[in-house]
């Protein structure tokens, strides 16, 4: 009876754990859905520089920001970058992180990297990627390079957005 009891203690936590886990991102997901469908957001966007800043309100709050950019590498490949946050009363619950690099600029011979983070209570709560990218690096901080991209997209984003009302 004990080995059944301390097998049971053993399997069961990481268990409810992935449940709970799973639960979480499936009401940010949920979230997302519900209010892209709507209908009641405001797009806003801003073209600098080759650099493509998008914003959405939902109810005169912001509810997503994003940054599209592309650079050529020393290379002669080209390396599309996308960046979106979603955010729920203010804090962030969800990014999107992405990169294509087109091998010669051709679109038929590409690499892909990309993460989503989800967010709760200000701190990373959960990460998946995929491809072969900065995640792979021992040294790279995800929640600490994400938070620090979201906040400055959202001070440029505020800035642009208070200009163009002026």
């Amino acid at each position: 009876m004990k080995p059944l009891f301390l097998l049971l203690l053993y399997f069961v936590p990481p268990v409810l754990y992935a449940q709970q886990d799973t639960a979480y991102r499936n009401r940010v997901e949920f979230l997302i859905d519900t209010i892209e469908n709507s209908g009641a957001l405001t797009k806003h966007e801003i073209k600098r520089g080759g650099i493509v800043y998008g914003c959405w309100l939902y109810k005169n709050s912001l509810f997503k920001i994003k940054k599209h950019w592309s650079e050529k590498t020393a290379e002669n490949n080209v390396l599309e970058n996308d960046l979106q946050y979603y955010l729920d009363k203010g804090k962030l619950i969800k990014a999107f992180e992405r990169e294509v690099l087109l091998v010669n600029g051709n679109r038929d011979d590409v690499s892909v990297w990309s993460a989503t983070t989800y967010f709760k209570n200000g701190q990373l709560y959960y990460i998946t990627s995929l491809g072969h990218g900065k995640t792979e690096d021992e040294q790279y901080d995800m929640e600490k390079e994400t938070l620090k991209n979201f906040q400055q997209l959202k001070a440029i984003l505020r800035k642009q957005l208070k200009q163009q009302q002026k």
